[in-house]
């Protein structure tokens, strides 16, 4: 039996004990504010890897104590070269969406359903796969290098911090950075991702004058038409020729319908695909800083706009270093049966703070789709978010065999 069967017949023999793991993890809110949920994930997974011999660093929030654990695993081998896995604790689903929807674990044929089962708890559980077949099939490897496993745990908010704790780990000494977010699903097989766009977020506060709508509207400036002059001008920006993107996702103001309102705010997303683009993207948005268009008719009051930025994720374009261990993964889905395709991705993830440091890969979980979904009306076209069962194994499988062909080149 050649070594790729036997890492299939260790991985089918572990499937049945991975889905429970699996489930125990989802079957935890972990909503980025639900600090407790994301602490009991995390204490899930330092248990679960502790089972391979990982130590675990648990690091609070310096910014925000309010929120939940960062969680660092480390099996310290041989020498300091080193590979770093990230995946994250937390989900974007609250307890009340979850209960809403009825979003729960459920299998139908080859989907499994569940609230971050692909964003990005399925991860996870592969790279679990993947270090105890090594440690099983392949002690020499496992143990000649040193194993880092990154656990955010704010994810999906687009904190800073993580990165900037993870560098203790993501040094000159790391072979390659390998993260757990889906794979995505293609009609010939299944990609992996190479760059992802920047991502800005901005808090934009107007601030006008209240009045009486009747009596007094001359005197009113209006924070919710100076706020509504801001998002046209925001949302014509947008350019699709240079992946430029900017949504005004949310925006609320007023408190009633016969008062002039003096009070309103929305929040901003901007995806680049150039480092230029984004930083244009920066400088445009803190320009709408200051005194607005906006005055009261009565010539006495200009309303005022405060921008604050929010954590931001930085470009990550194509570049020669993922590129190469991409096509590493390329060989090694040739050798057992997939194609594997290398893409860029829109949407956010931690890779985009490492490829500077370490050839980085994104889309290492299994395949799945609807991340970020809990509604569940196929009349509708609405699907809830779900992997596909098999492709635990699939990816595991191709992880082990990519990792091996890297670390002998």
């Amino acid at each position: 039996m050649d070594k790729i069967e036997i890492y299939k017949e260790h991985l089918t023999q572990m499937e049945n004990q991975a889905f429970e793991f699996l489930y125990e993890l989802v079957d935890v809110n972990s909503q980025t504010k639900n600090a407790h949920g994301v602490n009991v994930v995390g204490q899930k997974c330092i248990d679960l890897f502790a089972l391979l011999g990982f130590t675990a660093e648990i690091v609070p929030s310096k910014f925000d104590p309010t929120y939940g654990d960062y969680v660092f695993l480390t099996h310290q081998g041989e020498t300091s070269k080193s590979i770093a896995m990230v995946s994250h604790l937390d989900t974007v689903y609250s307890v009340e969406e979850e209960k809403n929807n009825e979003f729960y674990l459920r299998e139908e044929g080859e989907k499994l359903y569940g609230p971050g089962v692909c964003d990005i708890k399925g991860g996870t559980i592969v790279m679990f796969m993947v270090l105890k077949t090594l440690k099983d099939q392949n002690p020499q490897l496992f143990n000649k290098y040193t194993w880092h496993v990154l656990l955010n745990a704010r994810e999906e908010d687009g904190t800073e911090e993580f990165s900037q704790l993870a560098t203790e780990y993501v040094t000159e000494e790391t072979l390659a950075v390998l993260v757990y977010e889906a794979g995505g699903i293609e009609e010939q097989g299944s990609n992996i991702v190479t760059a992802r766009k920047g991502v800005a977020r901005f808090y934009m506060e107007t601030v006008g004058r209240q009045a009486h709508s009747g009596t007094d509207h001359h005197r009113g400036a209006s924070a919710l038409l100076e706020l509504a002059h801001k998002i046209v001008a925001i949302e014509q920006e947008t350019c699709y020729k240079r992946g430029l993107t900017f949504n005004v996702g949310e925006a609320q103001g007023g408190v009633a319908i016969n008062r002039v309102p003096d009070h309103a705010y929305c929040y901003i997303d901007i995806r680049t695909k150039t480092q230029d683009d984004f930083d244009f993207a920066v400088d445009f948005i803190h320009r709408f800083a200051g005194d607005g268009v906006v005055r009261s008719n009565s010539g006495d009051f200009q309303c005022k706009t405060i921008v604050k930025q929010m954590p931001s994720y930085p470009c990550w374009p194509q570049n020669e270093g993922s590129d190469k261990l991409a096509q590493t993964f390329v060989e090694a889905g040739k050798d057992i049966g997939l194609h594997i395709d290398p893409k860029p991705r829109a949407g956010a993830s931690d890779g985009s703070s490492f490829w500077q440091i370490a050839p980085t890969v994104d889309g290492l979980g299994p395949i799945g789709a609807n991340d970020h979904c809990s509604i569940h009306k196929p009349k509708e076209g609405k699907e809830q978010e779900y992997i596909i069962k098999s492709s635990l194994c699939e990816r595991a499988l191709l992880n082990i065999v990519a990792i091996e062909k890297w670390l002998s080149e």
